[in-house]
């Protein structure tokens, strides 16, 4: 048996007689009363105490007085209150309270929560930018120096004047501080000579054929009145521009802007034929080539077909077939034009050329094929002849090819 087991043992017999002590001391002095009673009080009645000790004040020995074991309460702490932090308008937050604790004690810490303060409680410095404005004055709250030109006006120069007496020139009134500048006064305007420059006019040569017409400067002065010059009117080289009534195709026939830079073919919105336009490439359509009747003395066409050997050695017909297997423009009708279709396309001037070199880039040194419609040679249109004035453009500008060795230039023609 352990010495742990043995002091267990031990303190129980030790407790038990302490137990039966206490039971004694309290149950004892009881009985002895009990039977004093019984006994008619004689006990007490007697005198003689001698060798006798009082019950009360009977003491038992040698047992331990017992100790409980003391209990102590959990002193109460109430929770410390916090109140909410306050944030407000005026930057003051709500005084916060704690809840009153309340423990074993009844009494809690009273609580109190953090003084709540707003930012600063003040708005951004409350002071708007600089509260002042540019410089809080305008721009040195003056006028443009409030004076004028040194306060003098300008001192008035008239323009020379030219003419019998010339022009009295008056000065700008100046206003300045005083507010009056010297009143200008002109010199007294003298001719240089008298004599005007006698006038030449430009010889005229470009876009409108016609030089401008020279005058000279009437020249007036002390003398009177110079000789008027008068220029001889120049005329020059008619230029055309581009008629509104043709309309620009592009190679596939589609139709082109206005202002397009290159063009194939030209629709006439007048009639609603359609005209190849010549190139100046060296190909099929360039407006160098010249084409030949043959055959018969220029009765019937040559049977040369293209490509051609040499600039003259196709003729129109063999033209036609390479442009319709090309399909120029979109189109395969390709042939000759009429002498009345030719005359459409015309422009009457004073001079020649008689076409619009605007809208056809062509030579007009030699005449143009055109259908034969009627017995005998071929015909052409030429429109680098001189047409006269009221004469019939048709007429006039058609030409047995016979005189031109049968050679002429084409201009094909599209429905």
């Amino acid at each position: 048996m352990s010495m742990a087991s043995h002091l267990i043992k031990f303190n129980n017999r030790l407790a038990l007689k302490k137990i039966s002590v206490v039971v004694a001391t309290v149950i004892l002095p009881s009985l002895l009363g009990a039977c004093s009673s019984n006994n008619g009080g004689s006990e007490a009645a007697a005198s003689d105490t001698t060798g006798t000790t009082p019950a009360s004040t009977l003491v038992v020995s040698p047992s331990t007085t017992g100790t409980g074991t003391t209990d102590t309460g959990t002193t109460g702490t109430g929770t410390t209150g916090t109140g909410t932090t306050g944030t407000g308008t005026t930057g003051t937050g709500t005084t916060g309270t704690g809840t009153t604790g309340t423990g074993t004690t009844g009494t809690g810490t009273t609580g109190t929560g953090t003084t709540g303060t707003g930012t600063t409680g003040t708005g951004t410095t409350g002071t708007g930018t600089t509260g002042t404005g540019t410089t809080g004055t305008g721009t040195t709250g003056t006028g443009t120096t409030g004076t004028g030109t040194t306060g003098t006006g300008t001192t008035g120069t008239g323009t020379t004047g030219t003419g019998t007496t010339g022009t009295t020139g008056t000065g700008t009134t100046g206003t300045g501080t005083t507010g009056t500048g010297t009143t200008g006064t002109g010199t007294t305007g003298t001719g240089t000579t008298g004599t005007g420059t006698t006038g030449t006019g430009t010889t005229g040569t470009g876009t409108t054929g016609t030089g401008t017409t020279g005058t000279g400067t009437t020249g007036t002065g002390t003398t009177g009145t110079g000789t008027t010059g008068t220029g001889t009117t120049g005329t020059g080289t008619t230029a055309a521009s581009f008629p509104s009534y043709f309309t620009k195709l592009g190679d596939d026939g589609s139709t082109l802007p206005a202002d397009a830079d290159v063009w194939s073919c030209l629709l006439d919105t007048r009639t609603g034929l359609i005209w190849e336009v010549k190139t100046d490439d060296g190909g099929l359509r360039d407006k160098d080539w010249r084409y030949r009747y043959n055959g018969s003395a220029g009765l019937s066409p040559a049977g040369t077909d293209y490509p051609c050997v040499g600039v003259s050695a196709c003729n129109p017909m063999s033209y036609i077939e390479a442009l319709n297997a090309y399909g120029v423009c979109g189109k395969r009708d390709w042939h000759l034009p009429t002498a009345s279709d030719m005359a459409g396309i015309a422009e009457p001037h004073n001079a020649p050329p008689h076409i619009n070199l605007a809208a056809f880039a062509v030579n007009t040194d030699l005449p143009y094929c055109i259908a034969k419609v009627e017995p005998g040679h071929y015909q052409g249109m030429h429109f680098g002849l001189e047409l006269p004035a009221g004469a019939n453009v048709q007429d006039a500008l058609r030409v047995d090819m016979q005189d031109y060795d049968f050679e002429c230039r084409a201009l094909m023609l599209s429905y």
